[in-house]
């Protein structure tokens, strides 16, 4: 409705063009301008009618095209102010509905409907923004595509020299990987020690606490023997009030149990009464979808009919327009013939003192005389060239008069000829100066372009240089870090232990669900038997039908074939009598033949005999089919209710091995649990043992530390080699900032240093097809600085055309 109602207004352009049709076609300035050409003689009579009469059929398809466009405008108003109305009245009504019943389905279903039409427009947003920026990720790939293309085999080289320093600098990470490698197994040795010691010391701790230990049960045995009795009498009333505990949780999910297939049935009533609802509304939605889609081919089609018109309008102006260039590009040529003429004029007051000379451009001044006069109709009058052609005129009516005999076609046609070769000349050297030009504004385009890449290039071996550094220090912080670890071995002990306790109640609940599980199972098996009776029992009464049904098929057929008998046996007795009574019928001479065959007579009374017999097996064959009929429909609820009957135990089963496969699911996950449960607690015990070793070897170390000691006798060697590496490598490291600072300075002639860059000697010249650089003289220039990488952003100022 939103789409329908927002149709825009006609264009501004088409209500000021309207009063422009019913101009007269002869008042056109094209009309005027051909007449023109015409008068002047530079068109013929056929090319100025036939101009005329395309021109006439153009402006009358632009007036049809204009009408039909008006005629669609006025439909469009019509259209659009019938859909306000039908809009109005829409609201009105949903109004009144919104008023009367808030919460209806019909109200309902409108949200639905109109929620369904924003989904549907969003979408086709969507897709139109995918589809456009695809378009413009398509032409991006073009535009790269064609810039690779361009690229020399430079960019083979700088790949090379970048695979080179990558190379470098995976050696010195390798070296210094291997550096870490050899620390790290310093450190594993010195922990592998410091296992040891720790060992040894906590074998004597627990001798010294076992024998304390046997001392206080020496001197606590009677106390200990109390404690036991009332702690045995203590589980005992817990374990009585767990039982308790225990038959009251099994009674609670019993009555859980019961009220969930109760829940259970009337879910399975609802959800049958939903899907009916849910159907009647999908075929209410197909209905008014198939009045959208009409409503949508409508109006494509209007589109479709204003897309053409508007293509057909596109199309006369580019007509026009072309027109106008064209008119345009006559108009500078005609101002390019006029300079030149003047130039000749010029030449020809020079040259006036030789007669032959004058001769000759007297008959050239007669030729540019009738030029200029087409020229100057076609092109405005003005005061100046009126003069101008005034002068020219009477000089050319003088020369006419004393010189109008020595004048020769021969030498006019000749200096034509020569004027146009020269001409001819002149544009191919001005064609060949063009092309060079363009050639140098390449050569120049492709040479920023260059130092542009291999700034870039030069930029990007920095970054790779700065992210090895990066990922150097990360190494180092890593170390670090696994240093840090052993902190927070305690928290991990603590999460353990609440794991264990979090286990330990999954457990518990477990055995409840396995408990009520079983309950369930054993009454879906005792329902799964009873209706397996039942089908036994419907079975072999279905088997009965079916017999009975088979047994009176039989009897139809033979029935069937007992009649088609009869009735052929009835034909050809009829035939036979029809041959008696033709043969009573003739008048011809007989002879009486005494024989078995019966008297007409006796034949009508057979063969009412035999009609009579068939009327009687057709009444039994009717009879038959009845039932036949009626044991089909007696059949056909059995054979339903069996079917149900198999859905139901099917059903049944699917539900006994969900249940039997989420049985055996949860073991394999309590299994899993405890299986982890007691490795993590075995690590756990580990690495409570490993920090009190390490702790106790860690105030060794420390207290040898105070002392001025290394922190272990047996590590000295290894802290006193450690101590010399990083002696040595803050010396490498002196020593390479040294160097660094040397590099820049740059040794002269003269002995002395400077930074400064070196002065350049040579020079790339501008014009030169090569670009090969030549030497400075004796006083060299100061060289300018180059342009930077983003000059290359910037288009260049086109040079005028000479």
């Amino acid at each position: 409705m939103e789409e329908q109602g927002n149709t825009s207004p006609p264009h501004p352009s088409l209500q000021e063009d309207q009063p422009s049709v019913n101009v007269a076609v002869s008042a056109c300035p094209a009309f005027q301008y051909l007449e023109e050409m015409f008068t002047e003689g530079k068109i013929n009579q056929a090319t100025l009618s036939k101009l005329k009469g395309n021109y006439r059929l153009l402006h009358d398809k632009w007036k049809r095209a204009q009408e039909s466009e008006l005629k669609l405008l006025s439909e469009a108003k019509r259209c659009r102010a019938e859909l306000q109305r039908l809009q109005v009245e829409v609201e009105s009504a949903e109004e009144q509905s919104n008023v009367e019943e808030p919460d209806s389905e019909v109200s309902m279903l409108r949200g639905q409907l109109l929620g369904a039409y924003n989904t549907l427009h969003a979408a086709k947003e969507r897709e139109h923004k995918t589809q456009h920026e695809l378009q413009w990720l398509q032409e991006e790939k073009k535009h790269l595509e064609a810039e690779i293309q361009k690229k020399p085999a430079e960019s083979d080289i700088v790949t090379e020299t970048l695979k080179d320093k990558y190379e470098e600098l995976k050696e010195e990470v390798a070296l210094r990987q291997q550096e870490i490698r050899n620390v790290m197994k310093d450190l594993e040795a010195h922990e592998l020690a410091k296992l040891e010691e720790q060992k040894e010391l906590e074998e004597k701790k627990q001798t010294i606490e076992l024998k304390e230990a046997e001392k206080a049960q020496l001197l606590s045995r009677p106390d200990q023997i109390f404690k036991e009795a009332e702690r045995k009498s203590s589980r005992l009333e817990a374990g009585r009030v767990e039982m308790e505990a225990l038959n009251v949780e099994f009674s609670e999910m019993e009555q859980q149990a019961s009220a969930l297939n109760e829940g259970n049935r009337s879910l399975r009533t609802t959800r049958d009464d939903l899907k009916k609802e849910l159907e009647g509304l999908k075929a209410k939605v197909e209905a008014s979808e198939g009045e959208q889609r009409q409503l949508l081919k409508k109006r494509e089609l209007l589109r479709e009919e204003v897309a053409e018109l508007t293509g057909n309008r596109g199309m006369l102006e580019m007509k026009q327009r072309s027109l106008t260039s064209e008119k345009k590009q006559v108009y500078e040529s005609r101002s390019v013939q006029l300079s030149e003429s003047n130039r000749h004029i010029q030449a020809l007051k020079r040259m006036e003192q030789a007669l032959t000379v004058a001769t000759e451009q007297l008959a050239f001044k007669t030729s540019v005389y009738h030029e200029l006069q087409a020229q100057l109709d076609a092109v405005p009058q003005r005061e100046a060239t009126t003069k101008q052609r005034m002068e020219l005129q009477k000089d050319v009516d003088a020369l006419k008069v004393s010189l109008k005999t020595q004048l020769s076609l021969t030498e006019v046609e000749s200096q034509k000829k020569q004027q146009f070769e020269i001409i001819q000349e002149l544009q191919k050297d001005s064609m060949r100066l063009r092309q060079e030009l363009h050639q140098l504004r390449c050569l120049t385009l492709m040479k920023a372009e260059q130092k542009g890449r291999e700034h870039r290039e030069l930029l990007r071996a920095k970054q790779l240089r700065e992210q090895i550094q990066q990922e150097l220090r990360e190494k180092d912080l890593i170390i670090e870090e696994h240093e840090k670890v052993n902190t927070n071995l305690q928290q991990r002990i603590s999460e353990y232990s609440n794991l264990c306790a979090i286990s330990r109640e999954e457990r518990r609940r477990y055995f409840d669900l396995k408990q009520s599980v079983t309950q369930t199972v054993q009454h879906l098996t005792e329902q799964e038997e009873f209706l397996k009776n039942q089908l036994s029992g419907q079975s072999f009464a279905l088997i009965s039908i079916n017999r009975t049904a088979n047994q009176a098929f039989v009897k139809v057929s033979v029935s069937n074939s007992e009649r088609k008998k009869l009735s052929d046996g009835i034909a050809k007795l009829s035939e036979a009598s029809n041959k008696t009574l033709e043969s009573v019928n003739r008048e011809a001479d007989f002879t009486e033949l005494k024989s078995k065959v019966p008297s007409s007579v006796e034949l009508v009374k057979k063969m009412e005999q035999l009609e009579g017999n068939l009327v009687e097996r057709e009444r039994q064959l009717l009879e038959k089919e009845l039932l036949v009929e009626q044991v089909t429909r007696l059949t056909k609820p059995l054979g339903e209710q069996a079917e149900n009957y198999q859905q139901d135990s099917l059903s049944l089963a699917k539900r006994l091995n969900e249940v039997r496969t989420h049985l055996i699911d949860t073991n394999q996950r309590i299994m899993a649990v405890s299986a982890e449960l007691s490795v993590k607690q075995a690590d756990a015990s580990c690495e409570q043992q490993q920090i009190k070793e390490k702790e106790v070897q860690m105030e060794q170390c420390q207290r040898r530390l105070e002392q001025g000691l290394s922190p272990h006798p047996e590590i000295e060697e290894e802290w006193k080699r450690r101590l010399r590496d990083k002696r040595r490598r803050q010396k490498d490291k002196e020593e390479k900032e040294k160097l660094a600072g040397e590099d820049k300075w740059r040794h002269l002639q003269s002995g002395k240093r400077t930074t400064a860059d070196i002065r350049p000697n040579a020079y790339i010249p501008e014009n030169d097809p090569l670009p090969l650089p030549k030497p400075y003289g004796a006083m060299a220039p100061f060289k300018p600085s180059q342009p930077g990488a983003n000059m290359r952003h910037f288009a260049k100022t086109p040079h005028a055309s000479t």
